[in-house]
């Protein structure tokens, strides 16, 4: 049986509407080309690619998924925010 990630093909990485901020300390180990820094806001994010997409999310995966942001270690599977975007609302 699919888990609900191989179903929808990772649609939480492919979001326009998710920008995952990145902890100061905690997401250390994101590679520098990946950050987008806000210097007005004093944040860091992940960066987008121009389709949307997380710019991790590569072949359907999440190429940095062992040192991914607590952000997306948080994100509960099957959780509400995941069910809201995997039902498109």
């Amino acid at each position: 049986m699919k888990t609900l990630c191989e179903q929808c093909g990772g649609k939480c990485c492919k979001s326009n509407r998710l920008y995952i901020q990145l902890a100061p300390f905690a997401d250390k180990n994101i590679p520098e080309e990946m950050i987008e820094k806000n210097h007005f806001l004093k944040i860091c994010i992940l960066k987008k690619k121009k389709n949307g997409d997380c710019i991790a999310f590569k072949d359907g995966l999440c190429t940095i998924h062992e040192s991914r942001p607590i952000a997306c270690r948080k994100f509960e599977m099957g959780g509400d925010r995941c069910l809201t975007i995997f039902n498109g609302d």
